[in-house]
């Protein structure tokens, strides 16, 4: 008997896979703190992961874990000598490769700044691509300072949601959230993850 998708599936299955992104990056500082205990080091930490080439491949892992097929590219610029891999992601239910774009705005006490600004820049290049590369989403990943005030990269992801969802009305928000990192990591409290997605 062969079944049809639902209109539904499509989103569906973007929410399970930016659920693993957030349980992934928990699960990974879960590993680094064993490690912690098991080294008598204490500087494990994915605050040193410096840019997207090290945080991708991590979080990558998770997603292939659960069934997702996960390949790293960079397909904005061939020719630029500072590519940062972007990810392409097979959706077994759906059938089809999507586009993850993805940005780092935040690197808890190894940073002095949140970077936002990169982030609408990036969308501006996501939203003029056609095709096949049309099925695509910007995902983005901040690490907090130790001692911000008044939740100040949380509140700037929503900021940032608000910013792409009116700038970019194909754009829909899939998910925004705060992942405590239970004092695990002593270089960031707390992560923020944010994916949005082309509306299909």
């Amino acid at each position: 008997m062969v079944t049809t998708n639902k209109p539904d599936n499509f989103r569906s299955e973007l929410e399970i896979l930016y659920g693993a992104l957030c349980s992934g990056l928990l699960q990974e500082v879960r590993r680094r703190s064993l490690a912690n205990l098991i080294s008598g080091q204490y500087d494990f930490t994915l605050t040193n992961e410096r840019g997207e080439q090290g945080i991708v491949p991590l979080l990558g892992a998770h997603l292939q874990s659960i069934g997702f097929i996960v390949k790293y590219e960079s397909y904005f610029n061939k020719t630029s000598p500072n590519l940062r891999p972007d990810s392409r992601v097979w959706l077994p239910a759906s059938h089809k490769f999507i586009f993850l774009e993805v940005k780092m705005t935040g690197w808890g006490d190894s940073g002095e700044e949140y970077y936002w600004t990169d982030s609408i820049d990036d969308m501006n290049k996501l939203n003029a691509l056609t095709g096949d590369d049309s099925f695509n989403g910007f995902l983005s990943i901040g690490f907090s300072k130790p001692k911000e005030s008044l939740n100040q990269l949380e509140n700037g992801f929503n900021k940032l949601s608000s910013d792409v969802t009116t700038k970019f009305r194909s754009y829909e928000k899939i998910g925004i959230e705060r992942i405590n990192l239970l004092e695990m990591d002593r270089h960031t409290p707390y992560a923020v993850i944010g994916l949005w997605f082309r509306k299909q």
